[in-house]
């Protein structure tokens, strides 16, 4: 239009008439006018009323202009407003997709390094249980503690994962049992990353069970204990407290890092391996224990070491995230972890010197595992002072006591592994139902499951913390069904191998060490064996 405008005005005005008559002529509503102008004779008239005509058309013409050129500057207002709007509104998309990436890349990196730092758990057990057995068996522990990787593996990718957190996972599926995503033949976004974390978990049960079982074993038997433990036994236990289908998770039970699914439980398998097989030979003599010294106690102290460095993102990194509110939590568990074991180690070092009337490495080492096993089940709840004066100490007390206890009943645990993961695990475990405070279980589990909709989050604190004791029963009741799954299942496993025939080996191979009568010959060939008078007179 406006360009229309500015070719028609420039025109003469006679050709301006010829076309407006023309126009005139054309449209059926004003054919009357057309008659009127044939019938007017004067010129002058005729002229006065064309010009009137062209001049009310176009003022009528300039108006609508006028409207359009202010429409026009409306609409591009209103353009530019859009674009601007469109172009923060992708820019905010971007940004937000970008910070979700980088969440994510942050998370993921997180976890794979605290898996890859809990795998140097592995290198930690080898160390401590090669140190405390006699060198004459040091090359079949150590192939033990590589086989629980290699076998550990292998069946928890092929079985173990598919029973642990194969199903929805939203709450619908099997409260006792994962299935599917065997062999994460249905893997999706995240399973890879959660897979490799949890495998470095199934591992850690069947090394905790190689110190109790040592020096006589079949090596055969360590292999079948080893993958059904990783395969069926863990998985089973593990999805019914960190699966959302699982009963456990359903009733609100806190257990952070294991102490109840891993440690209480390998305790059991620990025990139960440790009682069919029974005693080795010599350990003890008309009812009275003889100690066997271990070959290298500075192995032995570097080994706790790498499980102390292994230990802390072990509990830290059970969190699957450093986002937001978990990055300060994940610190705080780090502290707690350390220094539970710092002091499970003082207490167990008083202890010490009360018994042996000297300051002994082992009650020292023994003690910072114990400490650390305390927290692992309570540590994203409680208060640091509660582990370091509470918590750890009485965890370390109390593994102490079933230590002497299985001395007593004379079973014969090289490592001490039952009673150093059953005690203070079950101890961390049950601390939450006294210890848990309301700030922290908000934090980091919040007041609502399935099966306790009803509950208030008062029925979740710790009884110390006002709570009703309900959270407390719950703690008692998730260590009760650990307790009996692995008496029932490693009951099963273990004897049925002795009654098979396969479990432990021969006399002739325990006096002479299997390092020689199984693999090969020694550790090293430069050691000489020393033969000393224990028992039997075997070689140590």
């Amino acid at each position: 239009l406006l360009s229309c405008r500015r070719r028609i005005f420039p025109m003469k005005v006679g050709m301006a008439l010829s076309v407006f008559k023309v126009v005139l002529l054309s449209g059926s509503g004003l054919m009357g006018v057309a008659s009127n102008l044939n019938a007017i004779d004067d010129k002058a008239a005729l002229r006065t009323t064309v010009h009137d005509l062209v001049r009310f058309e176009t003022q009528k013409f300039m108006e609508r202009e006028t409207q359009l050129e202010l429409r026009i500057k409306e609409l591009e207002s209103q353009l530019g407003i859009d674009r601007r709007r469109l172009l923060f509104v992708d820019m905010a998309t971007k940004l937000d997709k970008a910070k979700e990436e980088l969440n994510v890349s942050i998370d993921t990196t997180w976890i794979l390094t605290a898996g890859l730092i809990c795998f140097f758990l592995q290198a930690g057990f080898g160390m401590l249980e090669a140190g405390t057995v006699r060198f004459k068996n040091t090359k079949n522990i150590m192939l033990k503690n590589i086989m629980d990787a290699v076998v550990g593996g292998l069946v928890y990718y092929i079985l173990g994962w598919g029973l642990a957190y194969g199903g929805p996972g939203d709450g619908t599926g099997n409260e006792f049992s994962g299935w599917g995503n065997f062999a994460l033949a249905h893997a999706k976004e995240g399973d890879y990353l959660a897979f490799f974390f949890q495998y470095v978990f199934a591992a850690t049960i069947a090394t905790i069970v190689s110190g109790a079982v040592a020096e006589r074993i079949q090596f055969r038997a360590y292999m079948i204990y080893s993958a059904v433990l990783t395969g069926i036994v863990y998985p089973i236990a593990s999805h019914w407290i960190w699966s959302s289908d699982g009963f456990l998770n359903k009733l609100g039970v806190i257990d952070y890092a294991g102490g109840g699914a891993v440690h209480a439980l390998s305790g059991v398998a620990a025990l139960m391996g440790a009682v069919a097989l029974g005693a080795r030979r010599g350990r003890f003599v008309d009812g009275k224990p003889v100690e066997f010294p271990p070959s290298d106690a500075g192995m032995m102290a570097l080994g706790v070491f790498i499980l102390w460095f292994g230990f802390i993102p072990f509990n830290a990194g059970s969190g699957i995230s450093v986002k937001g509110a978990m990055a300060d939590q994940t610190a705080r568990i780090a502290v707690i972890t350390t220094l539970g074991g710092c002091a499970g180690s003082i207490t167990a070092m008083a202890v010490g010197y009360a018994v042996k009337k000297h300051a002994s490495i082992e009650y020292a080492m023994n003690g910072v595992l114990a400490g650390m096993v305390s927290v692992c089940s309570c540590c994203a709840v409680v208060n640091v002072w509660h582990v370091v004066f509470v918590i750890s100490p009485l965890g370390t007390l109390v593994f102490l006591a079933l230590q002497t206890l299985a001395i007593r009943l004379q079973i014969d645990d090289p490592l001490g592994a039952s009673a150093l993961h059953y005690g203070p695990g079950l101890v961390g475990l049950i601390a939450v139902g006294f210890f848990a405070t309301p700030t922290y279980i908000e934090e980091a589990y919040g007041c609502k499951f399935q099966f306790r909709e009803n509950d208030t989050c008062d029925d979740f604190k710790g009884i110390f913390f006002g709570g009703s004791g309900k959270q407390l029963g719950y703690q008692l009741l998730a260590g009760v069904c650990w307790t009996v799954w692995g008496l029932v299942t490693c009951s099963i496993l273990f004897f049925s191998m002795k009654f098979a025939g396969i479990l432990r080996v021969s006399e002739e191979d325990e006096d002479k060490g299997l390092d020689i009568t199984h693999h090969g010959g020694p550790c090293s060939p430069t050691k000489v064996y020393a033969e000393e008078r224990v028992g039997g007179g075997q070689l140590i």
